[in-house]
């Protein structure tokens, strides 16, 4: 992927500023430009996220903004071995921030090959699904799904604005549940809407879309028709079904405790 020049040739030259202290520093090790800038689909407000990578000798944490040349520079600092635990821990939280930060990102700096190895590394993690869920997880979504409509409904009868918080809430809900049953990565809530929309976008963020088209649209339909409320009930009716359906009356869990 190619970042725009004309449209970064100053940033670029805020990016070299920032990195000339860095650059300084003998644990440094290299720099990697993530986020929008990296895949060419920034926009005059985006920030520049710079991740930052540094030798295994430190033992300090680094996150911080800063200001230059009117860009706003996001940026993170840790050791190689704490990008690692940080890309092995995401995944079992089936959440793929910083592997997919470095996976799609453009190296800056890289004296040793750490960069590199690091991005490399991102993105076999990238393309790797995550575990299934278990019946005991498909059994407390389905309860959770169940509860939190019926909450919606129950306040639907007040207006939009009243159920307003939970509407979003619950949508949030359905769209994260079902995304870890197909096991696959979802970006932030920022980007739902292009994440299910917009081919492209998942392509450059290198993100898996939902191969079930009515699933997709009843999304879309929550999105588009949100003053009402019929739209998540037909969606969450749909992904309980995919469940097998779930009826309250009678319903239990019973699994043993781990020691």
């Amino acid at each position: 992927m190619v970042i725009e020049y004309e449209y970064m040739k100053s940033g670029m030259q805020a990016i070299e500023k920032f990195l000339k202290e860095w650059k300084d520093r003998k644990e440094f090790e290299g720099a990697i430009l993530c986020g929008s800038y990296a895949i060419g689909c920034q926009k005059e407000n985006s920030d520049v996220d710079i991740m930052i990578v540094l030798s295994d000798e430190t033992r300090r944490w680094e996150r911080g903004n800063v200001r230059i040349d009117g860009y706003l520079i996001e940026y993170m600092a840790d050791p190689v071995f704490f990008w690692k635990k940080s890309f092995k821990d995401g995944y079992e939280l089936e959440k793929k921030v910083s592997v997919g930060m470095f996976a799609v990102g453009q190296v800056l700096v890289d004296k040793n090959g750490a960069v590199a190895k690091l991005k490399s590394e991102a993105g076999v993690i990238m393309k790797k699904p995550f575990k299934k869920m278990s019946r005991r997880e498909i059994e407390m979504a389905k309860y959770h799904l169940y509860d939190g409509i019926s909450k919606l409904e129950s306040l639907s009868g007040e207006g939009f604005v009243k159920y307003a918080p939970l509407y979003y809430l619950h949508l949030s809900k359905i769209i994260n549940f079902y995304a870890s049953f197909r096991r696959i990565q979802i970006p932030a809530t920022a980007k739902i809407y292009k994440f299910f929309n917009d081919n492209d976008f998942r392509e450059r963020y290198e993100l898996e879309g939902f191969s079930d088209k009515e699933f997709v649209g009843l999304v879309n339909n929550c999105f588009e028709e949100y003053s009402s409320i019929k739209n998540m009930v037909k969606l969450n009716d749909y992904v309980l079904d995919k469940w097998g359906g779930f009826n309250i009356d009678g319903w239990k869990l019973r699994t043993k405790i781990g020691v």
